[in-house]
């Protein structure tokens, strides 16, 4: 505030998004720095080069940094280490969702529920099954929402028998969320009981309340009506803008 004595009010960002050039990328890291005294994390910046080869583009990229005589684009040099996953040719993850081919969003999406399974057995550690309920139906059963929402329901599925997720992905966290929250109940004895008491007690916790279930909605289900939900949201959204801003979005497109 020292340096901005004519602002009046101050807000904190938790994440900014700017496509643009290495150029204008260099000055917005810079002008963070100078302006604002904040750091970007160049590790979770995006460079996107489609139909190039990862070694190929990390030469590119240097060699565009060595031929500035600016030298505004040294700020962007730690990008190129090894350890990073800056630059992508696959596909691009905007705001956590994947564009690209349907194979690179598929991996996404079975790379995001493999993560999701692994945390849902660290819940284990919590001795206490009402709070490790709660965390599974309210924090990990939602995980999966934001990609429904975002992604089509043909990429939230696999056709990869090699993998653990067949079938449509989210099933297979559904049923890891099931499993657990009956082992929490039960005292880890769920697992022995018959098949026909396992289905049965599965379907209760996927039942909702008002059939006297524990309404921890199946991702696989809740999924389809998140994405239509939002589809048509987006397109109301489109209908409501003005003609003269329609029109040009629409040329754009084309």
């Amino acid at each position: 505030m020292s340096r901005q004595l004519t602002t009046l009010g101050t807000a904190y960002a938790d994440d900014v998004s700017q496509p643009c050039r290495l150029s204008p990328g260099a000055d917005t890291v810079r002008s963070f720095r100078q302006d604002a005294d904040l750091e970007v994390c160049l590790a979770k910046c995006t460079i996107y080069m489609p139909g190039i080869q990862i070694e190929r583009a990390h030469n590119l990229i240097r060699e565009c940094i060595d031929a500035d005589m600016s030298g505004k684009l040294e700020t962007l040099r730690p990008m190129l280490a090894q350890s990073l996953d800056v630059i992508q040719f696959n596909g691009l993850c905007v705001f956590g969702t994947p564009v690209g081919p349907k194979d690179y969003v598929r991996e996404h999406v079975r790379n995001k529920c493999g993560t999701i399974c692994k945390d849902i057995d660290q819940m284990r550690v919590c001795a206490d099954p009402l709070i490790r309920y709660q965390l599974l139906k309210f924090c990990m059963n939602t995980r999966l929402s934001f990609l429904s929402r975002n992604v089509i329901p043909d990429n939230m599925a696999t056709d990869c028998d090699d993998r653990a997720h067949i079938g449509p992905a989210s099933a297979h966290v559904d049923n890891k969320i099931v499993q657990e929250v009956l082992r929490a109940a039960t005292g880890d004895t769920f697992m022995h009981a018959p098949q026909l008491v396992q289905k049965w007690c599965k379907l209760k916790v996927q039942s909702p309340h008002h059939e006297g279930g524990y309404a921890i909605t199946p991702t696989a289900a809740s999924g389809l009506a998140a994405f239509y939900s939002a589809t048509s949201r987006f397109v109301a959204f489109l209908a409501n803008l003005p003609r003269r801003m329609t029109a040009r979005r629409t040329s754009a497109c084309r």
